[in-house]
């Protein structure tokens, strides 16, 4: 087999759309499946075979040891769980109000982005942007964006829906050199492709890693309007951080209303940070199947890592002093990090709060491991549902033991989400599953 047909049907595919970006023939576009993602669609009559895309595809195979030769940070040649080699973590804003005040939390990725691009070291950074010009919101699409200004104040938010950012790799120019925001699966497929070709570790010099437990679907998302009374066929628009941080997921239908997603799997309403936590995670309802066997949530073969400081020692203080935003940020190489205490000396950017590794694990590592745990399990279970689990080449597993049952009740909760008539059942689950949590939470 020569191309990558067989991915999207047996679960693998994740959606990065690497393989339409690099497809030299056009043979491969990214489609929408029944399921409600974004996967990659082979046209035959087009293929010549020659087997760049599955040599690049991240979804069905990663050996982290060859990841590791084109990455620039990692001491390991095995992956491991946890955050991975770095030099620093720290939470981190911008001090520019406008780029704060436009950002999902602190502001680090834009004012980072802009800064190379404003010094010359690259000539675009290709990054997911807003969905107003499109009729359908459940979708994030991606822009080369080249003036630094625009990054900074553009609305550039955190999209918890498909994003095939790599299928515009076609439009990276050779001979220029572009930053890529991007997802552990982007960041996997692009090294792959530098691995396979060295020129584009020069058009690619740098990748900002966005921490990721997962993407939902674009039915997660028509579902969780449609639980809070609104029509998702109306919508026109989608923003999933509006407002102050850590700010709450809101849309607007074809009349100009706005509509605020106030409540969760039937459950009463919640604050807006909860509101948005349980759109991330209503995995595995939702969740595309492949991030299920995913083992990378702290982005560990970028540049640097960023994403919202879900760490209870900053939590305790922000909470207590009143803090309002912040990015954590996972240094990985001497060039960001010196990038980093340049901007600071500038006045651009400041520290909220040094971390540890232990800081970072003990907290958002969690859902790591907890993910991680039923990797033998799902190994197992797939086969029963006509699926196949994904090649991890030089990762160590910490957890041995295979959660068999557990593994095969959440491959079935994930086929609820076909189709519409079945969300009223995956209701009343998801509404008992909350309620013994609720129930165990305050007892323990």
């Amino acid at each position: 087999m020569k191309n990558i047909r067989f991915v999207a049907p047996s679960a693998l595919c994740t959606g990065c759309g690497a393989c339409a970006g690099v497809c030299p023939t056009g043979a491969i576009s990214m489609t929408w499946d029944d399921y409600g993602d974004r996967v990659a669609c082979v046209d035959e009559s087009k293929c010549t075979e020659c087997g760049l895309c599955l040599r690049i595809c991240p979804g069905h195979e990663l050996d982290y040891q060859q990841i590791n030769e084109v990455s620039p940070r990692q001491e390991n040649s095995q992956l491991l769980v946890g955050i991975g080699s770095h030099q620093r973590c720290e939470i981190i804003y911008a001090t520019d109000g406008e780029s704060f005040r436009q950002a999902t939390s602190g502001g680090i990725v834009r004012t980072l982005v802009a800064d190379l691009l404003e010094r010359g070291e690259i000539d675009g950074a290709l990054m997911i942007t807003g969905n107003e010009e499109l009729s359908f919101p459940f979708f994030a699409p991606a822009k080369i964006f080249t003036d630094p200004d625009e990054i900074r104040t553009h609305e550039i938010h955190s999209r918890y829906c498909p994003a095939p950012l790599l299928e515009n790799l076609n439009q990276l120019e050779a001979g220029k050199r572009y930053a890529v925001v991007t997802l552990p699966c982007h960041t996997h497929a692009i090294r792959k492709l530098q691995r396979h070709d060295p020129a584009w570790k020069e058009r690619i010099p740098y990748l900002f890693g966005l921490i990721c437990s997962g993407t939902p679907t674009a039915s997660a998302n028509a579902y969780l309007f449609a639980d809070n009374g609104v029509d998702p066929d109306t919508l026109v628009w989608l923003d999933y951080r509006y407002g102050e941080w850590p700010k709450g997921v809101f849309g607007r239908d074809r009349q100009g209303k706005l509509h605020n997603v106030r409540k969760m799997g039937g459950l009463k309403e919640q604050n807006r940070l909860f509101q948005m936590i349980g759109v991330v995670y209503m995995s595995p309802y939702f969740w595309r199947r492949r991030c299920l066997f995913c083992a990378d949530f702290f982005n560990q073969y970028a540049d640097i890592a960023c994403g919202d400081p879900w760490v209870k020692r900053y939590w305790k203080g922000s909470i207590k002093d009143g803090i309002k935003g912040g990015t954590l940020c996972i240094v990985r190489t001497p060039e960001i990090a010196e990038q980093i205490e340049r901007l600071k000396a500038e006045g651009k950017i400041a520290t909220r709060m040094e971390l540890t590794a232990q800081d970072i694990d003990g907290s958002m590592g969690l859902f790591q491991h907890k993910r991680i745990k039923y990797f033998a399990g799902y190994s197992r279970a797939v086969s029963r549902f006509g699926l196949k689990f994904p090649v991890h080449r030089n990762f160590v597993n910490p957890y041995g033991k295979a959660l068999t049952l557990t593994a095969r009740i959440n491959l079935l909760k994930s086929n609820l989400s076909k189709k519409r008539k079945r969300w009223p059942v995956f209701k009343y689950i998801q509404f008992v599953e909350e309620g013994f949590a609720f129930l165990r939470r305050k007892l323990l």
